[in-house]
């Protein structure tokens, strides 16, 4: 039996999604710097556009073992009313199919119109709540998917996009609050490495960067990063 192997036909709907996804990914770091300036300039990370809550801003290194970690598996995800990935908060993130029903998340659109690469919805830790700045740090986590980042973060950003391309409101940002709100939506936990290279002849030090391609990863493609950095996840689901 011969397969229909004819190029898929997108509604209109999906062709904008489409487009609105290609100028993010081709402007993520401009884009994300514009939306800082939405917020308090002491939220920001030592004079970068990056935003952060006071107590996830130590006074001073510390020793990664000095950092207490807590895991609550049981302990499940928290998302305000109205914020369960589809809905009309979403209406301008998720574009209609061809039956004219609205797809069920930022992941599934992501999945049927620009799958990249490496787009597997397995395990990885919620980040819940962090103190880094009393005399005993803290991280405390949840259990989450992959796809749970995107649900909310990824679709805010594709809302801002839309907005600094077409015009419009941003009714999903509005509704999901401040970005260190912990509670406004699952936050995976990523690990970014500084690996820094000495010269021992000379003392000089350096360090590589790499690009997230957009066409390979699901988060941060365009970016330049340092080495190795990512939302690690498992290899399988067992516990």
């Amino acid at each position: 039996m011969k397969t229909d192997d004819r190029p898929r036909v997108h509604t209109a709907s999906e062709q904008r999604w489409l487009e609105v996804r290609r100028y993010l990914t081709a402007h993520r770091f401009d884009l994300a710097v514009a939306a800082a300036e939405d917020y308090p300039t002491d939220r920001r990370v030592a004079g970068t556009p990056l935003l952060a809550d006071p107590g996830w801003l130590p006074p001073a290194p510390f020793e990664l073992d000095a950092a207490h970690l807590h895991l609550d598996p049981s302990r499940p995800g928290r998302l305000p009313p109205g914020l369960t990935g589809t809905g009309p908060a979403f209406d301008q993130v998720l574009p209609l199919g061809a039956d004219g029903a609205q797809y069920p998340g930022y992941a599934a659109a992501l999945a049927a119109l620009a799958p990249p690469t490496t787009f597997v919805n397995r395990p990885t830790y919620r980040l819940d709540d962090a103190d880094l700045v009393s005399a005993r740090p803290s991280l405390r986590f949840g259990v989450g998917r992959y796809f749970d980042g995107l649900t909310i973060g990824e679709a805010c950003a594709h809302e801002y996009a839309a907005h600094r391309l077409y015009g419009g409101g941003t009714p999903l940002r509005a509704a999901a609050g401040d970005p260190w709100d912990l509670t406004s939506r699952s936050t995976n936990v990523a690990i970014s490495t500084l690996t820094l290279r000495v010269d021992r002849a000379d003392g000089a030090a350096s360090f590589l960067l790499h690009r997230r391609d957009p066409a390979r990863v699901g988060h941060a493609g365009g970016l330049l990063q340092v080495i190795p950095v990512g939302v690690f996840q498992p290899s399988d689901p067992a516990p």
